[in-house]
């Protein structure tokens, strides 16, 4: 079904049940952050990361996860882990340039 299709059916009323659930079932396993970064669930223990709209990790959890909103606060807890991440790898970088006797040599 086209998404025009979808559209005038839902105005109209006359849009399956079935396809209204499927419909809040699918955006519900997916989590959106800044700088393009979204975080599909599977509505099981898998996740995916894609930044931009392409795949760049996935994690599994060990347990079935059994709420939308326990899976998007583990999402939000993997954005915020790889956040933290980022911000030490950068501040290495800036400190390993200061120590640097070349940094200061002209």
């Amino acid at each position: 079904m086209s998404e025009l299709v979808i559209k005038t059916a839902k105005e109209n009323g006359d849009l399956p049940e079935a396809m209204n659930t499927y419909q809040k079932n699918l955006r519900d396993k997916w989590f959106f952050y800044d700088n393009d970064v979204a975080i599909f669930w599977d509505g099981d223990k898998m996740f995916q990361v894609q930044n931009d709209g392409k795949i760049v990790d996935s994690f599994t959890e060990n347990e079935t996860i059994a709420t939308v909103e326990k899976a998007e606060q583990i999402a939000d807890e993997y954005v915020a882990e790889k956040l933290q991440e980022e911000m030490l790898d950068n501040a290495d970088d800036i400190e390993f340039q200061f120590r640097s006797p070349d940094l200061f040599r002209m």
